[in-house]
């Protein structure tokens, strides 16, 4: 499976991105700390959504999960654990060819950020950064990604600035300066920092959105959503578009991978019994030659 793992700050609206994308309140969203645990969403062909305790292999319901992962919730797992929703493939095209989503607590809700990454984040094929449009890159925020950068090779990276509907009330002029300085920043701290992408490349994977305004478009809640809503949806599809591109292009890289692998691997060991079979043939011929000098057998009836 592809995996994309959503990192950042506690309340910054990770798991409301993914409820956007799932169309639906499923996960635990909300002011201050939510979620407590991580979250995995896989795509299943079945009509009802269930999840898998770590603890238990029965399948519960779904809406369980607010309880399970809400850090609110007396009933609330180890900020380690990890619960596995299984949603239904026909309700959200991002995940109908094997992509895993996975929210994640706050980064700064754990001290031991290394065994987050080590347990959490290795076979993570993309990350989304959720940061607060109201602020700028954290020293914390860039400080998880030099680690993650030094612990996977190369890792894809989106950034969304998220609550970017705060910006409604300002001038044009201010707005603009605002989107200017973040983009600026992120560009520099994934370029210049982490050596990942070009300016371009960067540039591309920035997003300015407000992910609670698309998760109520997408649930026929849009009566109260602030002036320049359609700029941000349209800000918001965009980046799932280019999400959905960049996980369609490391499955296909995974997969072309273990192929090729599997092909190597077959290769070798069809090389390694034709080289058996030579050296059989060749020990068999030789024993044959040396039985027809013994016997003094004319060569042609050597077979």
């Amino acid at each position: 499976a592809v995996v994309s793992t959503q990192s950042g700050h506690y309340g910054r609206g990770k798991s409301t991105v993914i409820n956007s994308m799932l169309r639906d309140q499923i996960l635990p969203s909300g002011i201050g700390h939510t979620t407590n645990c991580f979250l995995s969403i896989t795509g299943v062909d079945v009509q009802e959504p269930y999840l898998l305790r770590p603890d238990s292999p029965d399948k519960k319901n779904a809406q369980t999960i607010k309880r399970l992962s809400n850090s609110l919730s007396k009933e609330c797992l180890d900020p380690n654990a990890i619960v596995r929703l299984y949603w239904p493939k026909t309700k959200c095209a991002l995940i109908r060819d094997e992509v895993v989503l996975v929210d994640s607590p706050g980064i700064d809700m754990s001290p031991d950020v290394d065994g987050w990454i080590d347990t959490h984040c290795q076979d993570a094929d993309v990350f989304v950064l959720v940061a607060n449009s109201e602020s700028t890159l954290m020293h914390s925020e860039k400080s998880f990604f030099k680690r993650v950068n030094a612990k996977l090779s190369q890792p894809n990276i989106f950034i969304l600035n998220n609550r970017w509907d705060c910006s409604a009330g300002e001038d044009t002029a201010t707005r603009d300066e605002v989107r200017s300085q973040h983009q600026d920043r992120t560009i520099e701290f994934i370029v210049d920092e982490l050596g990942l992408m070009t300016r371009k490349e960067t540039s591309e994977r920035i997003f300015f959105i407000s992910a609670k305004e698309a998760l109520k478009i997408r649930m026929g809640q849009a009566s109260d959503l602030a002036q320049g809503w359609e700029e941000r949806h349209k800000e918001f599809e965009d980046f799932e578009h280019k999400f959905e591109n960049c996980l369609s292009a490391s499955a296909i890289n995974t997969k072309f991978h273990s192929h090729g692998l599997r092909g190597r691997d077959i290769a070798n060991s069809l090389n390694e019994s034709l080289k058996k079979m030579e050296e059989l043939s060749f020990n068999y011929r030789k024993k044959c030659e040396e039985e027809r000098k013994k016997k003094k057998v004319p060569t042609a009836t050597v077979r």
